[in-house]
Parts: structure tokens; C-alpha cells; sequence
């Protein structure tokens, strides 16, 4: 198996287990980087909608994942570090469905959540 493929699953696994623990909490707070004291409070609407992008990226790596398996989409060559831009468009665009709604959910979430 290729590592490209074995760091996907692992990158979904941990999104989605990311997800699901903000689902079991009634807020998270989210601290400012230079203020600790102050920061933003996720619960509610914005709790699930934060959750929600979590799911979606998780999704998104899935779905890469499971092109590269079954060979619908070619896998950069092994010494490629960093792959051409054009690539990752192209990966982009043929999951484009998960990453707007992670996105969207992201930004909404962000704006639906309280100072404090």
C-alpha cells in the first residue's frame, strides 16, 4: 500500500473522530492566539456546523483515497514531494461538492459563534 494512501486514511480517521468529539461536548471555546483570556465559544448551530466541516474534509480525503485505490485517478510519482499545482486543482475540482460545503459550514461557523 502507498503511503500517500495510508496518510489519507489516517487523515480521515482523525477528522472524523475530531468531529465526533465535538459533537459529544455542549461548547468548545476556542482561545485567542493573543489574548488567552478571550476567544470564541462554539455551541449550538455553530458547534454542529464546525462538526459538519470536520466531516466534509474527512469526507473529501475519502474520497482522493478511494480514487487513487481503484486507479480513476493517477497518484503523483513516488519522489514527488510537493505535486504541481495543476494536481491539486484537478483533485479539487473532482471533489468539489465536499469542499464547498466545508467551507460554507466552516465560515458559518465562525460566524455564528460568540466572543467571549
Amino acid at each position: 500500500m502507498n503511503a500517500r494512501i495510508v496518510i489519507n486514511v489516517v487523515l480521515a480517521l482523525t477528522l472524523t473522530a475530531a468531529g465526533t468529539y465535538l459533537l459529544t461536548q455542549d461548547a468548545f471555546f476556542l482561545r485567542s492566539r493573543w489574548h488567552p483570556r478571550e476567544g470564541l465559544v462554539f455551541s449550538g448551530w455553530s458547534l454542529y456546523c464546525l462538526a459538519g466541516a470536520l466531516f466534509a474534509l474527512a469526507g473529501f480525503a475519502g474520497t482522493v483515497d478511494c480514487a487513487w485505490r481503484r486507479g480513476d485517478l493517477s497518484q503523483p510519482p513516488a519522489e514527488t514531494v510537493r505535486p504541481h499545482p495543476s494536481y491539486k486543482g484537478a483533485i479539487i475540482l473532482r471533489s468539489w461538492y465536499c469542499v464547498v460545503f466545508a467551507l460554507a459550514a466552516l465560515t458559518l461557523g465562525f460566524l455564528l459563534a460568540r466572543r467571549a
